[in-house]
């Protein structure tokens, strides 16, 4: 087995290639607007799911008193 290089190369590429070093993937942090609106699309998705099976705002607590 190779030892492992301490930079990631692409297979075949030629150092000097620019695109030949892996750049370590950028997360970037959603906008707050961009967050609010990921957050209600989420709570949409598991409404629907929900609905779709019947148990639309069941929770353990009310199944136990009968609600």
């Amino acid at each position: 087995m190779q030892a492992r290089h301490r930079e990631s190369v692409l297979p075949g590429a030629p150092l000097w290639l620019p695109s030949a070093r892996r750049q370590p993937r950028q997360i970037a942090m959603p906008s707050p607007r961009e967050a609010e609106s990921e957050r209600w699309v989420a709570l949409a998705e598991q409404t629907r799911h929900a609905a779709a099976f019947g148990w639309a705002g069941e929770t353990p607590e009310k199944r136990r008193k009968g609600l």
